[in-house]
């Protein structure tokens, strides 16, 4: 399967956190989403990651 960018949902919790962990790792280019106020910079870390979208 081709590498691919993704869009998660509620990346700031548990089963999001991991899964947008699981797609960076596998090569994808990911953008995460959740609620304002959410922690994501956990995600900023990660290697193929894309900016943040909050709201």
């Amino acid at each position: 399967m081709g590498k691919s960018t993704v869009l998660v949902t509620g990346a700031g919790g548990y089963i999001g956190r991991h899964v947008v962990e699981r797609l960076v790792g596998r090569g994808h280019e990911v953008r995460a989403t959740d609620l304002p106020g959410v922690d994501l910079s956990y995600a900023g870390e990660l290697g193929a990651y894309r900016p943040v979208v909050q709201g």
